[in-house]
């Protein structure tokens, strides 16, 4: 039954790729450019980009992710989210190092 219902699966894949090709057969006549920049954009999303562990042990011993542009990029656009101050605000808050007030201030309340 498995294997039943992987062959459909397959089968639904192979038609939906078959269709989507005829299509973009038939729009490239008229917009070649696009086609391509589409096909492009779909290679590129199947492409993995992740690094085996080798590759990222080097790449971290050798400080390369400080030169990073798409890191950069990154940093650059989380910059301006206001989320480092909301922290640092939390972290400036300190308990009073005399306690005897707020212990006052509760046997007050609780009479």
């Amino acid at each position: 039954m498995r294997w039943y219902a992987e062959m459909v699966s397959k089968d639904k894949k192979d038609q939906f790729e078959l269709a989507r090709n005829l299509v973009e057969y038939q729009i490239s006549f008229d917009h070649g450019e696009a086609i391509r920049k589409i096909k492009q954009s779909r290679e590129a999303a199947e492409d993995h980009t992740f690094m085996d562990d080798d590759k990222f042990e080097e790449f971290i011993k050798n400080d390369n992710f400080k030169n990073n542009p798409v890191l950069n990029a990154i940093k650059a656009s989380k910059s301006a989210a206001n989320l480092n101050n909301n922290i640092a605000a939390s972290n400036k808050v300190r308990r009073p190092l005399d306690l005897d007030s707020i212990a006052g201030i509760v046997r007050k309340n609780s009479d």
